[in-house]
């Protein structure tokens, strides 16, 4: 395995309190599933379920961003609780092998809450996940991609479809290690009605389980909050007054970022030896010419164009997939 962002895995691993695997619990009806009922497209099918701890705190919430103004009439970018909703876009790509699709859905949520024990170090506000499917030439899904959406957190789990010869090498099917959660190396997708079901951590959003089940198994063990699929491109047209705004900054060196959202301690920890102020600062998902923001995995400035997620397969080229 290469040797990638020591420095980084030690300070977030120093920072952050011990976490191993906590699998899904079996019954548990403190926890909300965030579930696509309509299953009559794409995009829904394969639609993930998130499953929040404590949703009683709005934080962990599943949201839609939202603009309105403030009290001296500037623009106000957050999130409501009270709206869920996945962002979707569907892409393709080659490699020398074959042409995959990616089912890609975006999730927000209002903030991550300010905390010292246990320290979050990714305190801020408008922070997002993305949980990617990606499908065969015979549309079976051979791999559930999670990563937040400032690119930190990077996690690949593979399902039974994935071809042997594509796994990077020593590839441990049993766990993974991503930076203090513990991750299966492999779930096994049984039909047509399985979808990826996210388990995430209380106050983080950090992913602690990413298991394949249908939504009728979890019924009775999980309050279901229907949750719409828009797409993507609505995050750029946020109603506001008469007219629409971005998520997104258009311009300057805040291009491409999330409006509203700042990581102050990845600030203030990270960013003179990462050399990227934005650190940690959610970010739009594209071409980075288009967008203005690189939506890098590898902290190490020489890998960040490398790791960039947006060429899917140069992507996962980068990081040992054999696709």
């Amino acid at each position: 395995m290469k040797y990638r962002n020591v420095i980084y895995i030690l300070f977030t691993l120093f920072l952050s309190s011990c976490a191993t695997h906590t699998p899904m619990q079996t019954s548990d009806m403190q926890a909300t599933a965030f579930v696509v009922t309509d299953a009559n497209s794409l995009a829904a099918r394969f639609a993930p379920i998130v499953i929040s701890d404590n949703p009683q705190a709005l934080y962990n919430r599943v949201g839609a961003p939202m603009a309105t103004y403030d009290e001296d009439g500037q623009e106000h970018i957050y999130v409501s609780p009270e709206h869920p909703v996945f962002y979707f876009q569907q892409r393709t790509f080659s490699t020398a092998k074959a042409t995959y699709t990616n089912l890609i859905y975006r999730v927000h949520f209002e903030a991550v809450p300010f905390s010292m024990i246990p320290f979050y170090l990714t305190t801020g506000k408008n922070v997002g996940i993305f949980i990617i499917v990606t499908l065969d030439e015979q549309q079976r899904p051979i791999m559930t991609t999670t990563v937040h959406t400032c690119g930190c957190y990077l996690a690949f789990t593979p399902t039974q479809h994935m071809p042997e010869s594509a796994l990077p090498e020593d590839w441990d099917k049993k766990e993974q290690h991503i930076y203090g959660q513990t991750l299966p190396g492999l779930v096994q997708w049984k039909d047509q009605n399985t979808r990826p079901v996210i388990t995430l951590e209380d106050g983080t959003h950090r992913i602690r389980d990413v298991q394949s089940m249908s939504a009728q198994q979890l019924q009775g063990r999980f309050k279901f909050i229907p949750t719409e699929i828009e797409a993507v491109e609505a995050l750029k047209k946020l109603p506001l007054g008469d007219g629409t705004t971005s998520f997104f900054e258009s311009e300057g060196d805040r291009k491409g970022y999330v409006k509203g959202a700042s990581k102050p301690w990845e600030y203030l920890l990270m960013s003179w030896w990462a050399l990227d102020k934005n650190i940690g600062v959610d970010k739009d998902y594209g071409d980075a010419s288009v967008t203005g923001s690189l939506f890098y995995t590898d902290i190490n400035p020489s890998d960040r164009e490398a790791s960039d997620m947006w060429p899917f397969g140069k992507f996962l080229h980068y990081w040992g997939w054999r696709l």
